[in-house]
């Protein structure tokens, strides 16, 4: 088959992201047109065997990767081998995120879950340290006008107390992270994170931890709170984004606690 510019840059995009439902493809590559129409291109795109189809969404409808070959042929460096059909709706969601961020021009350098454990495996293998962890991504923003480096946790279901402890704690030490953003699917499930946050520092200030419910993000993310035990801000004033002018956040939030700005080139490394 004969691709066109579109199919390329929807390749090219799925390679980044490592898979997409049907819907997101349809609203980011066919705006204003049928679904129905969207499946049928993409079906022939799963023809010429550019990509296959992923079930396991709990919608009932399919998600979309790269074959190798074709990832291979357009340089993706870290495609997507295998997926859990237990975590299929986290990678689409997170996906989403990821879409939402980009679209308002909030986030640079995303690098996914998928690469970060790829580069981590080459890591592990060149030494012998403890197998590090990765969060679910992990990307620089522009704050004040400087680059500074997230690392993201995509949480739709909670977890035992002492999973969360063990979690954190990895990150406690994190100094070339500016921020720990958690995605949470409810108020309560932040509030929990907070507690378990401030225990592991036996009471003292820090700042590194930010959760924002996930709906909210959704449904209107430049007014979606990002929260921690000491402030609440919108991201449209914590955050350079384009088109928004606001004053940035007042002094003694989270911008000034943590102030570690990372060369966006060097980034990646802050979390291994």
């Amino acid at each position: 088959m004969n691709c066109t510019k579109r199919d390329t840059k929807m390749l090219e995009t799925l390679g980044g992201y490592g898979v997409l439902s049907t819907e997101q493809v349809a609203k980011m590559f066919f705006p204003g047109i049928a679904l129905t129409t969207v499946r049928r291109r993409l079906r022939a795109i799963e023809e010429a065997k550019l990509i296959y189809r992923v079930h396991g969404l709990d919608s009932g409808g399919v998600a979309w990767a790269l074959t190798k070959p074709t990832a291979d042929r357009i340089g993706c460096s870290y495609p997507i081998r295998q997926f859990n059909r237990n975590s299929l709706n986290h990678d689409v969601t997170l996906s989403e995120v990821r879409s939402v961020l980009e679209s308002l021009s909030v986030v640079e350098n995303w690098v996914p879950e998928h690469a970060l454990k790829s580069q981590a495996a080459v890591n592990q293998i060149r030494s012998s340290t403890e197998k590090p962890f990765v969060p679910d991504a992990i990307f620089s923003v522009r704050q004040k006008g400087q680059a500074r480096v997230v690392a993201l946790e995509l949480e739709l279901s909670g977890k035992n107390r002492k999973r969360y402890e063990n979690i954190l704690s990895r990150y406690l030490w994190k100094k070339s992270l500016w921020a720990l953003w958690y995605l949470v699917s409810n108020e309560a499930l932040g509030r929990s994170l907070e507690r378990v946050w401030k225990e592991i520092n036996y009471g003292k200030r820090n700042d590194l931890l930010m959760w924002s419910v996930l709906p909210n993000f959704l449904k209107d993310p430049l007014n979606c709170c990002l929260q921690g035990e000491y402030f609440s801000y919108p991201l449209k004033e914590l955050f350079d984004t384009k088109g928004v002018d606001l004053v940035p956040a007042l002094g003694g939030a989270l911008p000034e606690s943590r102030g570690v700005v990372v060369e966006p080139r060097k980034f990646a490394a802050a979390i291994f």
